[in-house]
């Protein structure tokens, strides 16, 4: 037989349940969608810090300085700010019963004739003697020079310093120096590639076209490497002066010594964001003692020192160094550019 229709009563309580079922899952999917954004966001932010900043400073919180108005402390990662730097046994002591670092007191075994470098003991971990020297001849103070194994040293202390690694950028003109993407590469930083226009010249409009807000280092070679074009004053100077790019601007000058246009050291105390690069294994013939150096003002050169090893520079690199420099006269007068 026909069963009965249902109730009234019953037809409302199986609505309402269908009602209350479907609220549910569309509740459901919400949280899961809700959940699911949540991660890929938490993930977003958690590896993209400018993203935190920006989202940060929408809501009032604090954030990093706005590109364009990035000082060199702004630039710097934050855990380089904090590095307690390494104090090494001649931080303290250079004279007297040295008995601080566990060296061999009997003498190096290699000294025939008699050790007179006192190779068993440690060298200065900042070569004053030679720093005086270098500043002499380029017209700067020793205190903005850093030095290390040849300049490949610096550009990957840069890269330490300054990025981020998956995070920063940096930018360079090709065709130049192949260790500033090798450096990048190593330590995860993204390379932006500008080139030089047909005559081996920087085109500022593309370059600064190129640039992103993440970009911390640009690298201008001059002489050019393998260009041979130097690079004039004037340009570095309009990079510099720029409001569209903030980040350190690092001027790689190997070949200088052999340029007419004058070393970009003469810029060091004007410009907070230059650094300029330079080695002994051009011009002086001394590749094989490896040693480069860094030049940039007093503060920056500081998170040099604190970054680097204690002792990158040993007495033997040191003592060619100190002899080469006192063999060359001081560096003449540039003469104007055309």
């Amino acid at each position: 037989s026909a069963s009965a229709p249902p109730s009234r009563g019953a037809a409302d309580a199986k609505g309402h349940m269908a009602s209350t079922s479907k609220s549910q899952m569309s509740t459901q999917t919400m949280l899961a969608g809700a959940v699911a954004v949540g991660a890929v966001g938490g993930l977003l932010l958690g590896r993209n810090k400018r993203l935190q900043g920006t989202i940060s400073g929408l809501f009032g919180g604090s954030s990093a300085a706005p590109a364009g108005n990035r000082s060199v402390e702004d630039l710097v990662r934050e855990n380089i700010k904090t590095l307690t730097p390494y104090r090494c046994a001649r931080d303290d002591y250079e004279e007297g019963v040295l008995l601080d670092a566990n060296e061999n007191s009997i003498g190096a075994t290699v000294a025939k004739p008699p050790d007179t470098r006192e190779l068993n003991r440690y060298p200065c971990p900042y070569q004053w003697e030679l720093k005086a020297l270098i500043a002499k001849h380029r017209k700067i103070a020793k205190e903005q020079i850093f030095l290390g194994v040849g300049s490949d040293e610096a550009i990957d202390m840069m890269m330490r310093i300054f990025c981020v690694p998956r995070e920063d950028t940096i930018v360079i003109t090709p065709p130049t120096y192949g260790m500033y993407g090798v450096c990048a590469k190593v330590n995860d930083v993204e390379v932006i590639k500008s080139p030089l226009d047909p005559l081996f010249d920087v085109n500022l409009e593309s370059l600064f076209a190129d640039l992103r807000p993440s970009t911390k280092l640009m690298f201008l070679c001059s002489p050019g490497n393998p260009t041979a074009k130097s690079i004039p004053l004037a340009t570095v100077e309009a990079v510099l002066n720029d409001p569209r790019y903030d980040g350190m601007v690092v001027v790689d000058e190997a070949y200088v010594d052999f340029s007419t246009v004058p070393s970009a050291c003469c810029l060091v105390d004007k410009y907070p964001k230059l650094i300029v690069l330079q080695t002994l294994s051009k011009a002086f013939g001394l590749a094989g003692i490896r040693l480069g150096m860094a030049i940039s003002q007093e503060s920056t050169i500081q998170y040099f020192n604190n970054v680097k090893a204690p002792y990158s520079v040993n007495k033997l690199t040191a003592e060619m160094a100190v002899d080469a420099f006192n063999n060359v006269s001081a560096e003449p007068e540039p003469e104007p550019e055309p």
